[in-house]
């Protein structure tokens, strides 16, 4: 039996229902819903109202569920308006209320009739397993620490919900069946599961560096996520987890579908995502007006990614910009030239460092970057000259 919102079970619900269904004769108050289940129904109402607002919900079933509270009082047995609606807008109105972390209120919305039990069996089945799922990562992850108490708590369901900040570096393969190599692409799958119902609202950093993710938790975190997914985020950690060109092309995608709109700074060096990688992120990251700094250090991105990132920059571009970090690339002078070219030409216009620092760039072509940079507010340019090598992107 799993248990949800803290202290009910998912059967207490049905349970509930069907005792309701067998007194439904009488007359009395003993016919009414439980005073847990009308809340949980005014609960279900306003999500359905705020999935509208949204475009989650299409408008049009909104009046088959706008007396949910009057049915859930009702007679159970009697026919339910709902049960005029498809299989398909049934499967609409489930997923949009389906949350992973609080899942009562998908079912008390398939409880609210017993004709919605049949049509609604496997995707309630899937929820369970889903919420499974999460309390299984919630016993895995680092514990949440409580300031004004001082101790630390084991992470749940609602804390996961209302966290402000998850700071699980280099801590998931510890803590997940004894140094299971495979830890870290579950809790993301699960993680990315998340996501897309939930959203997690209130989260402004995530930190996942460290992780051993590879593309193969990148991709389950990222894929998906649109609208919705992140929505308040400032911080996005994912250094050193050797993520590829596919997982910055997941992630890519997810900024790109509107996930993230918030991000103040991306931390993703460490990771060989390459110049593929780097140029699927492009069109997204210079959209993100909100964005000050861009860490994409041994990204192995080469000339050619830094192309990427100037090309056919418009006026708002990057236009928050204030510190883009390169170092440990393989730029040579022709992606120094790049940049300095651009950012002449007016992008980047609040850029304040650029960091080229391990790269196999001249003397002057690093002078040329640095004037370039000075002279657009009076910014400062931070480098160090590496000795040269062979190159090999």
């Amino acid at each position: 039996m799993h248990e949800f919102g803290g202290d009910m079970a998912w059967r207490d619900i049905r349970e509930t229902r069907s005792a309701s269904g067998n007194s439904s004769n009488q007359a009395d108050e003993s016919s009414l819903a439980e005073p847990h289940e009308l809340r949980d129904a005014e609960r279900t109402f306003l999500k359905l109202l705020e999935l509208t607002r949204r475009g989650v919900l299409p408008a049009k079933l909104l009046p088959a569920v706008s007396n949910l509270q009057t049915a859930l009082s009702e007679d159970p047995c009697s026919q339910c308006h709902l049960l005029a609606l498809s299989h398909d807008e049934l499967d609409v109105i489930f997923d949009g209320l389906s949350d992973p972390l609080q899942p009562e209120l998908a079912v008390v919305f398939s409880s609210t009739c017993k004709g919605l039990r049949t049509p609604l069996r496997a995707a309630l089945e899937e929820l369970e397993g889903q919420h499974s799922d999460v309390k299984e990562l919630c016993r895995h992850v680092p514990d949440v620490y409580d300031k004004e108490t001082g101790n630390s708590e084991p992470m749940d369901c609602a804390m996961l919900r209302d966290e402000m900040q998850l700071k699980w570096n280099d801590e998931l393969q510890l803590k997940w069946n004894n140094l299971n190599v495979d830890a870290p692409v579950e809790a993301m799958s699960t993680l990315g599961m998340i996501l897309r119902a939930n959203g997690l609202p209130k989260l402004r950093a995530l930190h996942l560096a460290e992780n051993h993710l590879g593309d193969a938790g990148a991709q389950p975190l990222f894929e998906g996520l649109g609208p919705g997914s992140l929505p308040s985020l400032l911080v996005l950690s994912i250094y050193e987890n050797n993520i590829g060109p596919a997982g910055g092309e997941a992630l890519a995608a997810a900024l790109g579908s509107g996930a993230m709109p918030t991000l103040v700074r991306l931390d993703l060096h460490g990771n060989p995502i390459g110049k593929q990688g780097v140029a699927a992120l492009a069109a997204p990251l210079r959209k993100l007006h909100s964005l000050t700094d861009m860490f994409l250090s041994g990204c192995k991105i080469c000339d050619e990614g830094v192309a990427s990132l100037v090309d056919n920059l418009g006026k708002d571009d990057f236009k928050a910009l204030v510190g883009l970090d390169l170092e440990d690339n393989l730029v040579t002078d022709k992606g120094c030239a790049t940049l300095v070219d651009a950012i002449k030409a007016g992008s980047f216009p609040s850029v304040k460092t650029v960091h080229l620092h391990g790269d196999f760039v001249s003397d002057e072509a690093n002078a040329a970057l640095s004037a370039a940079v000075s002279e657009r507010k009076a910014a400062e340019l931070l480098y160090v000259h590496a000795p040269r090598g062979p190159i090999v992107c």
